[in-house]
């Protein structure tokens, strides 16, 4: 992201099949990824591509449940959204 972009953090609870996920996109108006760098990124079979810090998140989202959502577009920008799970919905009576 080039000086003068924005950076977004947004947080919020979702439902998915039955589960819960507390959720956090996070957007900038950099110039977007590209069709294959996104492919890459978003490839189960290897890490090739992705930073080491993204590799690491996928896999312990992936490994409690969670997961991470990529949508870029060129000259736009590009949200990560992660899905972590958790055991209940807002307004769940937790006594």
């Amino acid at each position: 992201m080039q000086a003068g972009g924005r950076l977004t953090i947004k947080t919020s609870a979702a439902e998915r099949s039955g589960k819960y996920f507390v959720v956090i996109a996070i957007t900038d108006t950099g110039p977007g990824i590209t069709d294959k760098k996104l492919d890459e990124l978003t490839s189960e079979d290897s890490n090739n591509g992705r930073g080491f810090g993204l590799f690491i998140t996928y896999e312990i989202l992936r490994h409690y449940g969670g997961h991470i959502e990529i949508d870029s577009k060129k000259d736009i920008g590009t949200t990560i959204t992660l899905f972590i799970p958790c055991q209940y919905s807002i307004g769940d009576n937790h006594e």
